[in-house]
């Protein structure tokens, strides 16, 4: 059986709302072991557009580098990444390593079409 995991902190990174374009980078320090970030897509431009999550860690001079880069999404629905030790190595979904002190999340728009989506993260350290 797994070890439960223990929710630390739920942190709003992006609030719910139309964008028709990539919001800026969200970057937050607060340390934890890991991570779960929900994207919560509810409306989709359609027409080939897609919607590409890269969560972010920042190395001690402030340059962002990819940790983990989500599939691109092009339809509604709840999608998940996760970071934390003991998570198995899934390409665009998970990976085993730990969360850096500080981390962040970008959102990259293909097109001009309007998305609406809200994106929450649950930290957690054990």
């Amino acid at each position: 059986m797994p070890d439960p995991i223990f929710v630390d902190a739920a942190v709003a990174v992006f609030e719910p709302a139309a964008r028709t374009a990539s919001p800026p980078d969200f970057f937050r320090n607060q340390p934890a072991v890991g991570l779960h970030l929900i994207i919560n897509v509810t409306a989709a431009p359609g027409g080939g557009q897609t919607l590409t999550p890269t969560l972010l860690g920042v190395e001690r001079f402030g340059e962002a580098y990819p940790l983990l880069i989500g599939a691109p999404i092009t339809a509604t629905g709840v999608y998940v990444l996760k970071i934390g030790p003991g998570l198995p190595a899934i390409p665009n979904v998970s990976t085993p390593d730990r969360l850096p002190s500080v981390w962040g999340l970008r959102m990259a728009h293909s097109g001009a079409g309007a998305w609406t989506y809200s994106v929450s993260a649950n930290l957690h350290n054990g």
